[in-house]
């Protein structure tokens, strides 16, 4: 995100009563000049640090480029929306942030302010263009584009969805000109596009129909032993596949087992909004190959929502999955 959009997302989400002026700086050392004013009159100038932060090493790098600002004026880091782990290590370590979902940290002589809890407002998403069935079926053609031709029970099997499905999402296909059967055998037409967009439909098609239970965080992932046919998603899958890029927060577990057995079995409360999600498993007999795990992993950091995920999404796509990323990000 430029720095431009970083401060229009933090002059759109100020707290109430609050304006902030801004200019911007050439001299190498800081990005600009701001000139915070409060409810009461109040004012309150920084030099600003504006940067996009995904993770604590960005922020760490925050602070030791703002530790080299002018000692008379305080520093103010403008950044996207911060998790809450990040907000509270801004908070232990002194750092002045505001964010674009409106969240502040703000403590210098003359004028404290403290907000928190606040999430950016997302974009009304369009409906899906695939249903749950063809997105089934999908996931396991893209993945691994060996099965194209398995028989219509092997696909079924393998995608946990009828035979009739089977036929109906292959219809679908060949009416939307995704897909083409000759004597050679089937054939998935313009094969990136169909990948990006199930990537994208997977928000609204698939992921709110699966049955899922929130439970409370461990105090260590890693003591946490999948059962057999069990695989991590989301940001523990992310700092897997991303070589350790992204120090996971939250975890998701796909499981083919009962929700509840899992969750006694794993000793951990249920919880509203907790940071372990188990999600029952939407296919079947299928062992997922690494590209299936991308492909599930980059569609459940989308869904978040969250800027430092989206960053790991590039990264595991531009590992795993080579789709354009102007497509797959909307730029």
């Amino acid at each position: 995100m430029k720095e431009e959009q970083l401060l229009s997302g933090v002059l759109e989400n100020l707290p109430k009563g609050f304006e902030l002026q801004y200019e911007h700086s050439n001299n190498g050392v800081h990005d600009g000049w701001g000139k915070l004013t409060g409810p009461s009159g109040e004012t309150m100038t920084f030099a600003l640090e504006i940067k996009q932060i995904h993770r604590k090493e960005s922020l760490i790098a925050a602070r030791e480029q703002m530790a080299r600002f002018p000692g008379n004026v305080p520093a103010l880091l403008v950044c996207n929306r911060l998790t809450s782990t990040l907000a509270e290590y801004c908070a232990e370590s002194q750092i002045n942030f505001i964010d674009t979902a409106g969240n502040a940290h703000i403590q210098v002589p003359g004028l404290y302010l403290l907000r928190e809890g606040r999430y950016e407002k997302k974009p009304v998403v369009a409906s899906s263009r695939f249903a749950e069935g063809v997105m089934k079926l999908l996931f396991v053609l893209l993945s691994s584009p060996e099965t194209l031709n398995d028989t219509y029970r092997s696909l079924a099997e393998k995608a946990g969805i009828s035979l009739g499905m089977v036929s109906k999402a292959f219809d679908y296909l060949e009416a939307q000109r995704y897909y083409r059967k000759s004597q050679q055998g089937r054939r998935l037409m313009n094969e990136e596009e169909l990948q990006v967009l199930w990537l994208k439909d997977y928000a609204t098609a698939l992921r709110p129909k699966l049955d899922s239970l929130s439970l409370s965080a461990p105090v260590s992932w890693g003591e946490i032993a999948l059962a057999s046919e069990e695989y991590w998603g989301g940001e523990i899958a992310a700092a897997q596949l991303s070589g350790g890029y992204l120090i996971p927060e939250t975890g998701v577990i796909f499981t083919p087992h009962h929700l509840l057995q899992r969750r006694k079995e794993l000793g951990l409360k249920p919880v509203s909004g907790g940071k372990l999600q188990l999600i029952s498993r939407f296919w079947k007999h299928f062992a997922l190959s690494r590209k299936a795990e991308a492909m599930l992993c980059v569609a459940e950091l989308l869904v978040s929502g969250d800027d430092r995920n989206r960053e790991a999404a590039r990264i595991i796509n531009d590992k795993y999955l080579h789709l354009n990323e102007s497509d797959l990000f909307s730029y």
